[in-house]
């Protein structure tokens, strides 16, 4: 994922026969995509990491 000058990787993993919902990362994806990009907004807002 990018937002001007940032990116950032976010990866889940799913065990095969899983029957745990807490050992399955994958069904919070969308969760953690959404909350990487608003600290990317805010971030820019606050102009973090300029020189």
């Amino acid at each position: 994922m990018t937002y001007g000058r940032y990116m950032a990787e976010v990866s889940g993993f799913r065990a095969i026969a899983n029957t745990d919902p807490d050992n399955d990362t994958l069904r919070t994806i969308a969760q953690r995509v959404a909350t990487q990009y608003t600290k990317f907004v805010r971030a820019d807002e606050m102009g973090l990491g300029e020189n």
